[in-house]
């Protein structure tokens, strides 16, 4: 397993991650956000490899400089659910 720091290269990868399920009220917001979330030194956004596939995600937002952490969503590939 590999626990790594999402990039720009890796749209399409957490694209294909999302489904109905992780949608609210029917919008899936991360489209929209994603390449803020990578850029953003306050949020910590993961992914989960494992044998090279992605199978996780993590959003986090750092508060009070490190010392607040809040989760801001996170996504299972559909074959880990």
């Amino acid at each position: 397993m590999n626990v790594r720091d999402v990039s720009h290269d890796d749209y399409e990868v957490v694209m294909n991650m999302a489904s109905p399920d992780t949608f609210r009220d029917g919008f899936d917001y991360l489209p929209a956000k994603f390449h803020n979330y990578v850029d953003d030194p306050d949020t910590m956004f993961l992914l989960w490899e494992v044998d090279g596939e992605v199978v996780f995600l993590h959003v986090l937002f750092l508060q009070d400089g490190g010392q607040v952490i809040c989760l801001k969503t996170m996504r299972a590939a559909k074959k880990c659910k």
